[in-house]
Formats: C-alpha cells, sequence, structure tokens
C-alpha cells in the first residue's frame, strides 16, 4: 500500500497521467478477461428504477474524480445472464468505493438472525510482476458521511488539488504522515464507527515513502505477503507506534498469510454473520468455473458491533440504531506505481433474500437417505430432490433459473417441479438432463410461497465393479439472490451374484438323539479380489426356529442342528446368505429326516401247501403271511430289503427239489440263498404315512413262491427265511 500524492504542480500531474494512461491500457485486455470469465451474480442497479438498487457509487472525491467506483454489465458472452459487477478501483490514484443504499443495510442485530453475504472477487493479474497493488476492504460503517465516507487523507499545501492518496489505508483504515503518526490521531482520519476485513494484495513494509508519508501498516511479523486481515479502523488500539520508523504499524487480527489474489482469478468469499456476536469468512471455497464448493481457508471470530472492544461509546461502535443495521461494502485504493482491476460480483445480500437450497438423494429401494460414502446398489431406485425454502427478506427470491447438475451413474426418467403440496409440472424424456441443466422455476418464492421442489425419480445404473460417483454442485440463480447447494458423493456397487452349494449330502439322516452337521460353501460373482467373506451372513430356517453363522475366508460355512430341534420325520433346513449391502441368494434347502427304521409285525411263520402233479409249479403262500417296514425318518429317505433262504429240515429225509424265488413287479425274479438277496427297495415320498406294507402287493406276479420241480416228492419241508432291512438303496 503506497501513497500517490495528487496536483503537486504540472510536472507531477504529467507524470501520473502517464503512468495511469500506461495502466489503463494494459489493464483493458486485464478487465476484458475478468468480465469474460465473470461468474453468474446477481443485478445490484436498475437503470429503470433507483429504488431497486442496493448498492450505488460512493461519492468521496467525486470532485477530484478519484472515485471511478462503478457498476458495470457482464456480457452475456461470458456465459452469464443478468450479472453486474462492481469496479472498484480500475486504475492509478483512485481511492473508490461502492455501498449499500439505505434500503439495504447489514443488519447485524435485528431479530437475531444468522445473516450470509456472499461474493466473487477479482483482484486483477500482476501478483507474479510483483506490482499488484492495494486491494480491497470489506468494511461495515455508521460513519456520519454516509456515502462520502471515506479516508481523510491530507491535502497538499496551499489546498493544490486533491487529497495524497495512501495505498495502505484501502479507503478505510486512518492515514499517516508527519504531524500524524499517534493512534489516535491516524485512527480519527479513517472511517469512523466502522469494521474493516481488508484483501491486501501487498504487504507494505516500508517506513516511508519519501519520508513524509507513511507506508508500514504491514510491518509487523505476523504479515507476510498478500493477506487477509481485519479490525476496527476509527479504534485507536488498531495502530501501533513504531518509533524506530517514526511510522505507525497495524494490529492485524486473524491474518492469513501468503495468498494468491491478484492471480487473473475470480475468488469466491462467504461472510456469515451468527446475528449475535460472530462472523465466520471462508476465502475460495467455490470453483469459479463450475461453482463447485470447495474447502477454502478462512476463520471464525468475534465481532462487536456494540463498540464493548474500545469501551462504552468508542469510535469502535458500529451500530448506532437499536435495530443494529449499519451500510456496508467495498472500499479500494491504488497509487501511482501499484494498481490492479478491483471487482466484485454479488451472489448473496444479507437481509435481501434470505433462502435455503438443499439436495437429498434417497435409495428408494432401501428406503434410506444416501450420506456421503454410502454405497448404492446397482438398479436400486433411487429419488434425488432440491428443495428450496424462502425464509424471509426484504424481497421475493425472483426469476429462479435452476442449473442441476446430476449425479453420473443415475437414469433419471421424471422430473416432479411442485410448491408445496402441488405439483406444477412434470418433466420427462431422454434429454431431461439437458432440459434441467437450465431450468426456469414458473414461479417466485415469498412469504406466500415458501417452499419449492424439482424431484428426479431415477435408478441407479448397472456397474460390474464399484465406482465412485463424486459430489456434483447445482446453482439457483435468481436475480437478487443465488444459491448452490451439492450432492453427495457415493459408490455405486454392483449387483453381487450370490449362491449356496451344498457340501454335506443331501437328505441327511438323523439318528434320534444325535447332532449333526450340515456344510455348505458361498459362491460370489463380482466382488473384488479381496473380499472378506466374513462381511456375509448365514440365515438358516428350521422348524420356525433361526440359525444364523459366518463363512470362513474362503466362503465355507457349517450348522450344527442339536437334535432337540428336530421332530421325527422330515425336517427342512432352508439356508439363504446376504451380504452387507444387502445382496442375497436363493434359498438352499437340506432335508433332515430323523425317525426310526425297522421291521415290523414280521410273520413268524408261512405254509407254501400244493398237491403234486410230476409237472414243476410254482406255488403262492398261503394267506397270513405279513412283513412291515417302519420308516419314520421322513421324505427322502431310503430303504433296502433282503432275504436269504436256508433249509433246516425235510421229511422224508432229503432235500426239497426246489427253491423259495422272490419276484419283484417288473417281472424279474431273485433265487434265494444263504446269500442275502435284494428283494425291494423303497424311497419315501411326501404322501407316505411311514409304514410300508411289503406283502400288501404280493400275488401272481409278485411276491414269495416256492418253485417245485416235477420230481419233488411228497413231505413236510422246512426252509428258514432272513430278513435284513439297510438303510439307504443298494
Amino acid at each position: 500500500m503506497r501513497v500517490t500524492q495528487w496536483g503537486l504542480g504540472l510536472v507531477g500531474f504529467i507524470v501520473a497521467m502517464g503512468i495511469g494512461a500506461n495502466g489503463v491500457a494494459h489493464a483493458d485486455a486485464d478487465l476484458d478477461n475478468a468480465l469474460n470469465t465473470a461468474p453468474q451474480g446477481i443485478k445490484i442497479q436498475d437503470a429503470n428504477d433507483s429504488s431497486a438498487n442496493i448498492f450505488t457509487p460512493g461519492t468521496a472525491w467525486s470532485k477530484q474524480n478519484i472515485n471511478q467506483s462503478k457498476v458495470v454489465d457482464v456480457p452475456e458472452s461470458a456465459g452469464v445472464s443478468g450479472t453486474q459487477a462492481v469496479e472498484v478501483t480500475n486504475g492509478a490514484g483512485q481511492s473508490g468505493a461502492i455501498w449499500s443504499t439505505d434500503n439495504n443495510p447489514f443488519p447485524l442485530n435485528s431479530k437475531h438472525v444468522q445473516e450470509t453475504a456472499s461474493m466473487w472477487m477479482y483482484f486483477g493479474n500482476k501478483q507474479s510482476a510483483g506490482t499488484a497493488g492495494e486491494g480491497m476492504a470489506f468494511v461495515l460503517q455508521n460513519d456520519s458521511n454516509g456515502l462520502a465516507a471515506t479516508t481523510k487523507y491530507q491535502t497538499p499545501l496551499l489546498g493544490l488539488g486533491g487529497p495524497v492518496i495512501q495505498g495502505e489505508s484501502l479507503g478505510v483504515w486512518g492515514a499517516s504522515y508527519i504531524g500524524n503518526i499517534s493512534p489516535d490521531a491516524v485512527a480519527k482520519t479513517a472511517i469512523q464507527h466502522s469494521w474493516a476485513m481488508e484483501f491486501d494484495t501487498e504487504a507494505n513494509k516500508a517506513a516511508n515513502n519519501d519520508g513524509t508519508f507513511s507506508n508500514s501498516f504491514d510491518n509487523i511479523a505476523s504479515v507476510s505477503g498478500a493477506h487477509i486481515a481485519w479490525n476496527y479502523p476509527s479504534d485507536s488500539k488498531t495502530y501501533i507506534s513504531d518509533s524506530s520508523i517514526s511510522s505507525p504499524n497495524m494490529l492485524h487480527r486473524g491474518a492469513v498469510n501468503n495468498l494468491s489474489l491478484s492471480d487473473g482469478k475470480w475468488h469466491h468469499i462467504t461472510l456469515t454473520w451468527n446475528g449475535y456476536n460472530a462472523m465466520t469468512y471462508t476465502i475460495d471455497d467455490k470453483d469459479p468455473q463450475t461453482g463447485e464448493a470447495l474447502k477454502g481457508q478462512g476463520a471464525n471470530f468475534s465481532l462487536d458491533p456494540g463498540g464493548l472492544v474500545g469501551g462504552g461509546n468508542d469510535p469502535t461502535t458500529i451500530t448506532t440504531t437499536d435495530s443494529g443495521e449499519t451500510r456496508w461494502g467495498f472500499t479500494g485504493t491504488t497509487d501511482s506505481t501499484k494498481w490492479e482491476n478491483n471487482l466484485v460480483i454479488f451472489e448473496q445480500i444479507p437481509g435481501l433474500v434470505n433462502a435455503t437450497a438443499k439436495s437429498t438423494l434417497n435409495d428408494v429401494t432401501t428406503g434410506k437417505d444416501v450420506a456421503s460414502g454410502d454405497k448404492v446398489k446397482s438398479d436400486d431406485k433411487v429419488k434425488l430432490t432440491y428443495d428450496l425454502g424462502y425464509v424471509n427478506g426484504r424481497q421475493d427470491w425472483k426469476n429462479i433459473v435452476a442449473k442441476l447438475s446430476l449425479p453420473r451413474d443415475l437414469t433419471f426418467s421424471q422430473a416432479i417441479v411442485s410448491y408445496g403440496d402441488t405439483q406444477v409440472a412434470t418433466l420427462t424424456g431422454d434429454n431431461l438432463a439437458s432440459q434441467l441443466a437450465k431450468y426456469t422455476l414458473p414461479q417466485d418464492l415469498s412469504n406466500s410461497n415458501q417452499a419449492a421442489s424439482i424431484t428426479l425419480l431415477g435408478t441407479a445404473d448397472d456397474v460390474t465393479k464399484e465406482t465412485t460417483v463424486p459430489a456434483t454442485t447445482s446453482n439457483f440463480d435468481g436475480t437478487n439472490d443465488i444459491l448452490s447447494t451439492d450432492t453427495v458423493p457415493f459408490t455405486l456397487t454392483p449387483n453381487r451374484l450370490i449362491s449356496i452349494h451344498k457340501l454335506s449330502g443331501d437328505p441327511v439322516n438323523v439318528q434320534p438323539d444325535q447332532d449333526t452337521k450340515v456344510t455348505g460353501t458361498v459362491v460370489m460373482d463380482n466382488i473384488p479380489d479381496d473380499y472378506d467373506y466374513r462381511n456375509v451372513t448365514v440365515t438358516g430356517t428350521l422348524n420356525g426356529k433361526t440359525l444364523k453363522t459366518q463363512p470362513d475366508d474362503e466362503g465355507e460355512f457349517n450348522f450344527t442342528i442339536p437334535a432337540a430341534d428336530l421332530v421325527s420325520g422330515s425336517n427342512s433346513l432352508a439356508v439363504k446368505a446376504s451380504d452387507e449391502e444387502g445382496s442375497s441368494s436363493d434359498a438352499a434347502t437340506w432335508t433332515l429326516n430323523m425317525g426310526v427304521l425297522q421291521l415290523a409285525n414280521v410273520s413268524d411263520q408261512a405254509k407254501f401247501t400244493t398237491t403234486l402233479t410230476g409237472s414243476a409249479q410254482a406255488v403262492e403262500p398261503d394267506t397270513g403271511w405279513t412283513i412291515n417296514v417302519i420308516d419314520t425318518r421322513g421324505t427322502g429317505s431310503a430303504w433296502t430289503l433282503q432275504a436269504n433262504a436256508t433249509a433246516q429240515a425235510t421229511t422224508p429225509d432229503g432235500r426239497l427239489s426246489g427253491n423259495l424265488v422272490y419276484k419283484r413287479q417288473n417281472g424279474t425274479e431273485v433265487t434265494l440263498n444263504q446269500t442275502p438277496q435284494t428283494v425291494m427297495t423303497h424311497t419315501n415320498t411326501a404322501t407316505d404315512t411311514g409304514t410300508t406294507d411289503v406283502t400288501s402287493s404280493w400275488g401272481q406276479k409278485a411276491g414269495m413262491q416256492a418253485q417245485i420241480n416235477s420230481d419233488a416228492i411228497v413231505g413236510d419241508y422246512t426252509i428258514v427265511v432272513g430278513w435284513q432291512l439297510i438303510d439307504g438303496v443298494s
């Protein structure tokens, strides 16, 4: 921050003009770049209705043509509409200011409502060349000079020309020169009843410019390079005497140093007043190209609008009215050798429109709102809602244009525009995203029309691997307020194909009073190579009881089934596997048969009676021969019945000329001897009663028969038949 002296004679005048002309010629290209890359902002002046103006240029030094602050329209070619920018300074030797109109104060304690001022600031492109100067200051003030409030600079001897502009003052801090270096004296030359935050593009660390005028406000260790800091300009405690250089320094509160400001880029700044006693600011919290929220940097600090820092009615008192309303705006200065284009574009004006914008992504399939970092599964139904709310303000929120940037990997089929519970429009089509990229809401928001929403219905895309879906920023640009909201970043996961393979046999035959084990393995597709199968839950359902287990790291699992959990007969164990994302398999079912397998009602003797004819004959047994097999192990259990025959005694002595033969239903037959032969097999079905009457189907075509040869002789013969019942089919 340096010194510019005007009106000290013809030579000084010519030199100043020469430098100014060269600066302007260079600045035009930079100014064109600033306007052509300008982000969306609001309109702050109405050429046809001055009562609608939000800001107006300051009037200090207007006769000397030093304050050249003005409002300019941003060209539509910049890709924005209805945007106006303030040129605070645009050449050498200027002290510029732009102030809020009487109808648009900054309400510091009115109703204790949180207020936000957000804007884009441009500081030229001279940082790399080392010729940037001097920056701008955000100012709250209730100086009695109103629109003419500015630093009270020294005027030349004999009153010739205009004031001696001190660049380090930024048009708000006090002026320091010979005879005016004490903290009290400097404070009296500042804008009174004010608070300021400087965006200083030059560190002023020289003791004096020419031995007369100060250039030392930043000559302290806590300040380095381009910086941001704040304090009370009219408070004597802001200035620190430094006898070693005969110039004062300035106390920089909350200093943030070594910033890149004059870099040919727009910088977003947000200041939030909590309505009581605290201010928060953040710089570079938005991308100027996309509007995407960035982390930025800044600070929180206490603010003293009632003058408690200085005590009582000290000049630090910003507010002089019960309502706490104060004029606010931007000031800036340049000197004759270092200057830059300083511009401001406004987004939010405190108290003008207090509104909200938020987005909510809901996974309709799971019924849950998606939080940052959550997972959404492929093919899930989704709902994305943008909600706008009007809280209060001096004006309605007018001409709102929604510029929606929809998250990728979500396909939306419909958008519903509503005001409260009333739907006013439905948008469909393959070009839905392009329709919403610049959609004008059909109604303004106001006290009588406080809520609007755009709800999109769609489906998550089908992916084959985990895919990160980044946050997107959507803007809602009104002519008098601009808000943005970000969707949450989330991970889109593939549909996992989960199945269960049986390792243990099915059915499982269980002996009474004996526990048994069922084993299987979980098989999954579309999972990462390092997937941990222990994230899977395996759930079994057995006779109304739920069993749970987890597989090992290779997917194998087992259930130990207590005998007490089984009922006699057939038991069904249904098993499903589900992962941490909610994917699940079809059920795999094991049949567990628990019961008895035994012979019952076996006749202890049976007779074959016939009259020999000298010819071979087949003789069926007399009635009364019974054999039952009881199998209560349930559906799927099986058994095999075998028989053998051993001759025991004959009358007369001798062996029967013949054999016992078992004829099966299919016409095959087996001759019984001492080796057991299979006579019947059976597998239980759902309709079986648990008891099989083996002899019920015996007759001429099946069953036990005596094959008598032609040479058999009359007598009584005894043959012992042994029965064996085997578990399973052999």
